[in-house]
């Protein structure tokens, strides 16, 4: 029985073993990999470069291995003593062995990465906020300088003779065919820029 894409107003069969159709897929797997990307967190799985094989995390685990005193302790998950293995969890501390057994050493392993992941995400996602907050910023200061400049520019103009404010406002009410009023915003920012061109 072939499955619809998991999309609710997509049309399309999903994938095959899969959730979503092609195209959905596709722009998952896009913005999957460009929070991974801006997190600095890998695109591919396990490489010669990974921290459970840098050499500390090797040399821990020769060490551990060839001490005859070792003496397991329980999982540190379901706290079962039989079948316990020394396992890396936390890569930031490739020293640290952790005792579990084999059927919850994946889940301990899946779950401190996925929360690395998390924490990276969080960051990422923050410094974006703060980038883009930075941007608004910046955009806002830009917006309120050129409103300055417009209000010098028709105060200055104000003071010009009366002809020449009476062509500049003229000018300023025709816009494209359209006549404006004086009261509106378009007409306001048309008499600024004239203003600052008639003073050059």
């Amino acid at each position: 029985m072939q499955r619809s894409c998991a999309r609710r107003t997509c049309p399309l069969d999903a994938r095959p073993k899969g959730k979503l159709c092609r195209d959905h897929h596709a722009e998952a797997m896009r913005t999957w990999r460009k929070l991974r990307k801006l997190a600095g967190l890998p695109l591919a799985g396990a490489t010669r470069t990974a921290p459970s094989s840098s050499p500390p995390a090797v040399l821990a685990r020769v060490k551990l291995h060839r001490n005859p005193e070792r003496q397991p302790g329980p999982c540190a998950a379901c706290r079962k003593r039989d079948g316990v293995v020394g396992a890396h969890i936390d890569p930031s501390d490739p020293g640290a062995i952790t005792w579990c057994c084999r059927g919850c050493r994946h889940t301990l392993v899946l779950g401190q990465r996925q929360r690395r992941e998390d924490e990276a995400l969080t960051a990422a996602l923050a410094r974006q906020r703060l980038e883009e907050a930075e941007r608004e910023r910046v955009a806002i200061d830009k917006r309120a300088a050129v409103v300055a400049n417009w209000r010098s520019a028709i105060e200055r103009l104000a003071r010009e003779p009366a002809e020449v404010v009476a062509a500049i406002r003229a000018e300023a009410a025709s816009f494209r065919g359209m006549r404006l009023t004086e009261d509106s915003q378009m007409f306001r920012q048309r008499l600024a820029q004239l203003a600052e061109r008639h003073f050059g």
